[in-house]
């Protein structure tokens, strides 16, 4: 919305932007393993929700700079943020699969599947509430980001929450 209504790009350049997003997240999706191998899924979690806050907050900072800048600035955070994505997906899948009997595995992913689905629906329509409630197109994507920034900070703190391996 801020690439397309704020800053008037198009959809594919506004797809070009975002496409740094998922560099980020390629590049440590097929290597988070190796890190929780050394640093266990919970302190992968936690150092991936980090990566992510940091992500957003650079988006925030580029936002409200937003009228001069060049929208490519916005990428070193989508890049942070997709690295700390990559971080988070895989082990939070399998520390809430961990204490499930094999029977029910398939079942209890299919859960954590929709889960994942329904808390985006839900995520993406109220930050959507914060955009469109700012007015300006800078300000919104900067209260945006900023507000994802701090939930991912909240997020981070209820790691421990997470089922432990038996």
């Amino acid at each position: 919305l801020h690439l397309q209504l704020g800053r008037g790009l198009d959809a594919l350049g506004s797809g070009l932007v975002f496409t740094a997003i998922g560099l980020g997240y390629l590049l440590t999706s097929n290597a988070t393993h190796l890190v929780t191998a050394r640093l266990g899924e919970r302190r992968t979690i936690t150092a991936g929700g980090l990566l992510m806050a940091v992500g957003l907050g650079l988006l925030a900072l580029a936002a409200y700079d937003a009228g001069h800048a060049s929208v490519w600035w916005l990428a070193p955070g989508l890049f942070v943020d997709g690295f700390g994505m990559g971080l988070v997906i895989a082990p939070v899948t399998t520390v809430s699969l961990a204490a499930v009997e094999r029977g029910l595995a398939g079942a209890a992913a299919g859960v954590v599947a929709t889960v994942q689905q329904v808390g985006g629906a839900v995520g993406i329509a109220l930050i959507g509430l914060v955009y469109y409630g700012a007015g300006d197109p800078a300000a919104a994507f900067g209260r945006s980001v900023t507000a994802l920034a701090v939930l991912e900070l909240v997020l981070v703190g209820l790691v421990g929450l997470l089922p432990r391996r038996s």
